[in-house]
């Protein structure tokens, strides 16, 4: 079996690369951030086992391969159910951060869903490993929770886990809408600018040209909420009570950003949502609502609530079109806005 993208080759792993996995295993430096800095200290012969033809078996490594190179490996387990658990490792330092995990995740998950027929693919990383989370953020994976104090390194340190998950659905969403060139994906640190930008020109645009708050208010709301300080921890800062920023990114550029968070236990909240103020009616609204939605369903809401300033008729009539209904009005720091909201 090999999978070929360009430079890049996934090949299933042979005896005889079981020399160079024993050298990538055991050196501290590719193996640190798993808590073994001294490596995992295995036998040649231990790797050989590892690598032995057993038609039960469930656990497959493979090589990956760049312009000929072996640069990393990758596995998969089976975990029955349809699911399939995998780890990558780009091992050789002169590769690492050039975007190469992508390549190989990507072309790694279309054989999984396409050709093995899994459901869902699931992963866990270290908590401190910010780089493989932004990886696997970047190619559709959604962080489902955080374990705290899972296991023991031998370093003497323990390790908190970040678990994540795929599924077939939302994979195939994620491949239809890159086909227009369009990626909805949980924001990072470098989405900071965008954000602010989308955010302060969707403010200005929605309430500023239909008179909805004095000028004076539209850019006290700027200034409270889209800085680079506060976003920056709103960026980072996940939790249940604020489910973080998801961006719409087209051709690498921000043009929609929106966030929410839980109340309680079954009662969700949309707090923000805009979009790059050229390209509404596209459809763009409706993605970021959705991954947004789904994140919130996830972590168990039943509800979700909206506010919209009285008179928006940019945005009552998206949300009443997604099946939010009227409950209240409200008045807030010299704002009227109307409460709806919908199951889900």
């Amino acid at each position: 079996m090999n999978l070929i993208e360009n430079q890049s080759l996934i090949r299933l792993a042979t005896m005889k690369d079981a020399s160079l996995l024993c050298n990538w295993w055991n050196d501290g430096q590719v193996m640190a951030h798993a808590g073994f800095p001294k490596g995992l200290g295995l036998t040649l012969s231990q790797v050989e086992n590892q690598l032995e033809i057993n038609p039960l078996k469930k656990l497959h490594l493979f090589i990956l391969e760049f312009e000929g190179s072996p640069i990393g490996e990758m596995n998969v387990r089976d975990e029955g159910d349809g699911i399939a658990s995998i780890g990558i490792k780009i091992c050789e330092e002169a590769f690492q951060s050039k975007g190469l995990g992508q390549v190989y995740l990507k072309l790694f998950l279309r054989w999984l869903f396409e050709e093995k027929s899994f459901r869902k693919i699931v992963l866990d990383t270290s908590l401190k490993n910010i780089r493989a989370q932004k990886a696997y953020e970047k190619v559709g994976f959604e962080k489902v929770g955080v374990r705290h104090q899972v296991w023991l390194a031998p370093s003497g340190e323990w390790f908190d886990v970040v678990d994540y998950e795929l599924t077939k659905q939302n994979w195939k969403r994620a491949m239809e809408m890159k086909d227009n060139g369009l990626e909805i994906r949980l924001a990072t640190v470098e989405d900071i600018p965008g954000i602010i930008r989308v955010c302060s020109e969707g403010v200005r645009h929605t309430e500023g040209s239909q008179n909805l708050g004095t000028p004076e208010m539209i850019e006290a709301s700027i200034l409270e909420y889209y800085h680079e300080e506060r976003l920056e921890k709103e960026v980072q800062e996940i939790s249940n009570h604020w489910n973080g920023y998801y961006v719409a990114v087209l051709d690498g550029k921000v043009v929609g950003a929106g966030g929410g968070g839980l109340h309680d236990a079954t009662t969700s909240e949309l707090y923000v949502l805009y979009l790059d103020t050229t390209l509404k009616r596209q459809g763009i609204g409706t993605h970021l609502l959705n991954a947004i939605t789904a994140d919130q369903k996830k972590r168990g809401a039943t509800t979700q609530w909206v506010s919209v300033a009285k008179g928006n008729q940019m945005g009552i009539p998206f949300y009443e079109a997604k099946g939010f209904e009227f409950q209240e009005e409200e008045e807030e720091q010299g704002w009227v806005n109307l409460r709806y909201k919908r199951a889900i």
